[in-house]
């Protein structure tokens, strides 16, 4: 008989990481599964029998699980559950939209309610569940796991997409123009654990120009 156990979520961080990402592990008679969680996200692990072991997640998190056909591990993300077959993917859930991206491996998806399979992906794919749709498309993983290695990537990025996950990382709110909202941007940027370093190197990078005051962030041309 297996037994699970989980470390705690806010566990020790290696040195390369930032005040804003955490690691765990879970552990089954053996290293089974690392994973990587951003300083907003919420996980729980509950065994509901020595078989199975199940993750709730809210936020985003990196897991890398190995394969074990013997003890299904099931990530939940809201009304999705993402059945893992030994496999590297990222996921990222806020309230009824999930987006999964998987980077090695296989992984299939279900609607926790019904049991319906909703998607199987492959190496590279991305499923966007939100509501009652499932959207599946190619992907470069490089951009959707970046964060898990301390950096910003951003491959001409819309500058109100780099706002919202800014304000995701860094926990503060974003005033923006209209005719701001849709200027890419192209940027490799460490995670710095202060967001003033980051809006400084993006403000080098295009015409806009960025004002703090407290929690909120003004970008302006």
């Amino acid at each position: 008989t297996s037994t699970w156990s989980a470390c705690p979520l806010a566990a020790a961080k290696s040195a390369n990481d930032s005040a804003h990402s955490a690691t765990a592990a879970l552990i089954s008679n053996r290293f089974i599964c690392t994973a990587g969680f951003s300083s907003s996200s919420r996980a729980s692990v509950s065994s509901r029998s020595p078989f199975t072991v199940r993750v709730t997640v809210s936020g985003r998190a990196y897991f890398d699980v190995a394969h074990d056909a013997e003890h299904p591990f099931i990530v939940r993300t809201g009304r999705t559950e993402i059945q893992v077959f030994g496999t590297e993917f990222c996921v990222s859930a806020k309230g009824a939209q999930s987006v999964t991206t998987l980077v090695k491996g296989s992984v299939g998806l279900f609607d926790a309610g019904s049991g319906e399979r909703l998607a199987v992906l492959t190496p590279g794919q991305q499923a966007v569940v939100s509501g009652d749709r499932c959207e599946v498309r190619q992907v470069e993983t490089l951009y959707q796991t970046a964060w898990k290695d301390g950096y910003f990537i951003f491959e001409s990025k819309p500058v109100g997409s780099i706002m919202e996950e800014l304000s995701a990382w860094y926990n503060i709110d974003y005033v923006l123009k209209d005719s701001l909202r849709d200027v890419n941007i192209t940027a490799r940027i460490k995670r710095y654990d202060d967001i003033e370093s980051v809006l400084d190197i993006l403000s080098k990078t295009r015409s806009v120009n960025f004002k703090r005051d407290g929690r909120v962030i003004t970008v302006m041309n």
